[in-house]
């Protein structure tokens, strides 16, 4: 009985590795194919509507929602409708690093005491990124896909979008100057 039992338990752990496995390999596929198009020459808030799509394409989240940050007021972009943090620790910050912040006990200081409490109902983690003043947060409510792994999927999609907008705003910038000097 003690070796069917533990060949039952083996069976039972590999299909849950496969099934992560195949969950992972979905994940980086999906960011695989969108990082071409995040590269293409859009404003930063398009590519962070773009990215707020592929998030919901790959990591099937319960919840998602995108909130821009215009320096007074934070309002939704995207996705689903949710609570509205308060300007407070992260959404207040003024250097930001593009990665997943966990709505948990542990982040209480890094969101806020009254963000945690709201959130924390709501999402499971908060992805901020920022392109010059131009600040944007994306809320997730983890589906069936929460694991480490997507995590740091998240942590690379974040990270090269960020650099992304950044590229895209420097092109713009350069555009405004080209013709400024042409119409003088």
């Amino acid at each position: 009985a003690d070796g069917l039992i533990r060949l039952w338990r083996r069976y039972d752990s590999i299909e849950g590795k496969e099934r992560a496995l195949a969950g992972l390999s979905y994940m980086l596929y999906a960011a695989k194919s969108a990082f071409p198009s995040i590269f293409e020459p859009f404003p930063p808030d398009e590519i962070a509507v773009f990215l707020a799509d592929v998030l919901r394409e790959s990591f099937v989240p319960e919840r998602l929602t995108l909130l821009g940050d215009d320096g007074g007021r934070l309002f939704r972009i995207a996705g689903d409708e949710g609570p509205l943090p308060a300007r407070q620790g992260l959404f207040v910050a003024r250097h930001l690093s593009p990665v997943p912040i966990p709505v948990d006990d542990a982040h209480r200081e890094t969101l806020g005491e009254a963000n945690l409490t709201e959130l924390k109902a709501v999402y499971s983690v908060v992805l901020p990124l920022f392109c010059g003043e131009r600040r944007f947060f994306y809320l997730l409510r983890w589906g069936s896909v929460a694991c480490a792994e997507a995590v740091l999927v998240l942590e690379l999609m974040g990270g090269v979008t960020s650099k992304a907008m950044a590229i895209n705003a420097l092109h713009e910038e350069r555009e405004r100057r080209i013709r400024e000097l042409s119409e003088r």
